[in-house]
Protein backbone atom coordinates (compact mmCIF):
# COMPACT_ATOMS: atom_id res chain seq x y z
CA UNK A 1 0.00 0.00 0.00
CA UNK A 2 2.98 2.58 1.12
CA UNK A 3 4.95 3.18 -2.07
CA UNK A 4 8.60 4.12 -0.95
CA UNK A 5 9.55 7.78 -2.52
CA UNK A 6 12.87 8.01 -4.70
CA UNK A 7 13.81 10.55 -2.73
CA UNK A 8 15.21 8.82 0.18
CA UNK A 9 19.04 9.53 -0.95
CA UNK A 10 21.09 10.70 1.96
CA UNK A 11 23.29 13.89 0.86
CA UNK A 12 27.05 14.66 2.41
CA UNK A 13 27.67 18.31 3.30
CA UNK A 14 30.83 19.27 4.29
CA UNK A 15 30.62 22.71 5.98
CA UNK A 16 33.70 25.09 6.79
CA UNK A 17 33.18 26.29 10.23
CA UNK A 18 35.75 29.23 10.10
CA UNK A 19 33.96 32.63 11.20
CA UNK A 20 30.47 31.33 11.60
CA UNK A 21 28.38 32.03 15.09
CA UNK A 22 28.08 28.74 16.71
CA UNK A 23 24.33 28.79 17.40
CA UNK A 24 23.43 29.99 13.95
CA UNK A 25 25.71 26.89 12.65
CA UNK A 26 24.39 24.23 15.43
CA UNK A 27 21.13 25.37 13.75
CA UNK A 28 21.57 24.65 10.50
CA UNK A 29 23.44 21.39 11.15
CA UNK A 30 20.41 20.36 13.34
CA UNK A 31 17.99 20.91 10.58
CA UNK A 32 20.05 18.83 8.35
CA UNK A 33 20.59 16.06 10.40
CA UNK A 34 16.83 15.58 11.39
CA UNK A 35 15.46 16.49 7.83
CA UNK A 36 13.73 19.28 8.46
CA UNK A 37 14.34 20.63 5.06
CA UNK A 38 12.58 18.07 3.28
CA UNK A 39 9.49 17.75 1.64
CA UNK A 40 8.88 13.81 3.42
CA UNK A 41 10.05 14.74 6.89
CA UNK A 42 8.36 12.75 9.63
CA UNK A 43 10.00 12.87 12.78
CA UNK A 44 9.62 8.74 13.55
CA UNK A 45 11.81 8.55 10.45
CA UNK A 46 15.65 9.29 9.52
CA UNK A 47 15.77 11.24 6.78
CA UNK A 48 18.14 13.05 7.31
CA UNK A 49 21.95 14.15 5.41
CA UNK A 50 25.41 13.86 6.87
CA UNK A 51 27.39 16.35 7.30
CA UNK A 52 31.40 16.65 8.36
CA UNK A 53 32.19 20.15 9.70
CA UNK A 54 36.07 21.56 9.26
CA UNK A 55 37.50 23.77 11.22
CA UNK A 56 36.01 23.50 14.47
CA UNK A 57 38.67 25.71 16.45
CA UNK A 58 37.75 28.74 14.80
CA UNK A 59 34.17 29.40 15.12
CA UNK A 60 33.33 32.67 16.88
CA UNK A 61 31.08 33.28 19.39
CA UNK A 62 29.12 36.35 21.17
CA UNK A 63 29.64 38.56 23.66
CA UNK A 64 31.72 37.18 26.48
CA UNK A 65 30.63 33.42 26.40
CA UNK A 66 34.78 32.54 25.96
CA UNK A 67 34.91 33.25 29.56
CA UNK A 68 31.61 33.52 31.19
CA UNK A 69 30.03 30.23 29.57
CA UNK A 70 30.68 26.61 31.44
CA UNK A 71 30.46 23.25 30.55
CA UNK A 72 30.40 20.55 33.16
CA UNK A 73 31.19 17.11 33.07
CA UNK A 74 31.19 13.87 35.84
CA UNK A 75 34.04 11.63 36.33
CA UNK A 76 31.23 9.19 37.92
CA UNK A 77 33.83 9.09 41.29
CA UNK A 78 32.24 11.13 44.76
CA UNK A 79 33.17 14.98 44.23
CA UNK A 80 34.08 14.53 40.73
CA UNK A 81 32.33 17.45 39.20
CA UNK A 82 34.49 19.02 37.04
CA UNK A 83 33.92 22.62 34.90
CA UNK A 84 35.55 23.67 31.69
CA UNK A 85 34.74 26.96 30.08
CA UNK A 86 34.60 27.56 26.49
CA UNK A 87 38.14 29.23 26.09
CA UNK A 88 39.91 26.18 27.58
CA UNK A 89 37.42 23.34 26.09
CA UNK A 90 38.20 25.20 22.87
CA UNK A 91 41.79 24.58 23.11
CA UNK A 92 41.72 21.35 24.53
CA UNK A 93 38.92 19.32 22.22
CA UNK A 94 37.45 22.48 19.90
CA UNK A 95 35.15 19.52 17.96
CA UNK A 96 33.04 19.16 21.28
CA UNK A 97 31.46 22.74 21.54
CA UNK A 98 29.92 22.12 18.42
CA UNK A 99 28.95 18.19 19.26
CA UNK A 100 27.30 19.49 22.47
CA UNK A 101 25.37 22.48 20.94
CA UNK A 102 24.21 20.45 18.38
CA UNK A 103 23.11 17.54 20.44
CA UNK A 104 21.01 19.91 22.62
CA UNK A 105 19.14 21.18 19.55
CA UNK A 106 18.61 17.56 18.27
CA UNK A 107 15.33 15.58 19.77
CA UNK A 108 15.89 13.27 23.06
CA UNK A 109 13.88 10.29 21.71
CA UNK A 110 15.25 7.06 20.39
CA UNK A 111 15.85 8.22 16.98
Amino acid sequence: IFKELETKEKKWYLINADGQTLGRLATFVARKLMGKDKIIYTPHSDEGDNIIIINARKVKTTGNKDKQKIYYYHSGRPGGLRTESLQQLKLRLPNRIIEKAIKGMLPKGTL
